[in-house]
């Protein structure tokens, strides 16, 4: 397979620079051919940067476009992602949310327990129990009827 792909790499090259045909098999080696050494053999023109190849071309009117690849915000469970910030943050400072919720309502709850168990114990209403475990948080309404 290697062979095979390095003889059609030899003949891409010769088929773009007929001149090297004689000498393919003495510049196909394998090596890597740096600016200069390139030059020499015939493997380029000339050497210049990028920006003064593209100016070349705006020069001579052709259409110069600038490819930008998209990419998208993406968020990873188990790690950042690439815009830093992520889901383990994310996640973190929702699962802190959640239980201190949880905990809140875990206190609402025994306070109302706590009421309740007063309630049924002495027969009666004990209005002040009531009272402070529906008062607990202000959003929150607790009623029972006893019967």
């Amino acid at each position: 397979m290697i062979d095979k792909t390095h003889v059609a790499f030899k003949r891409h090259v010769v088929k773009a620079r007929p001149i090297l045909e004689d000498g393919i098999d003495a510049i196909a080696t394998g090596d890597v051919w740096l600016g200069q050494d390139a030059l020499e053999v015939g493997l380029v023109d000339r050497i210049m940067a990028s920006d003064e190849y593209i100016w070349e071309k705006i020069q001579n009117g052709e259409r110069v476009l600038k490819l930008i690849k998209y990419q998208r915000p993406r968020l990873s469970l188990f790690g950042s992602s690439r815009y830093g910030y992520g889901m383990p943050g994310v996640f973190r400072s929702s699962l802190q949310l959640v239980s201190a919720t949880l905990t809140e309502f875990k206190t609402v709850l025994q306070k109302l327990n706590e009421a309740l168990d007063g309630i049924s114990t002495h027969g009666g209403t004990d209005v002040n129990k009531v009272v402070s475990a529906t008062t607990f948080h202000p959003d929150m309404k607790v009623h029972r009827t006893m019967g």
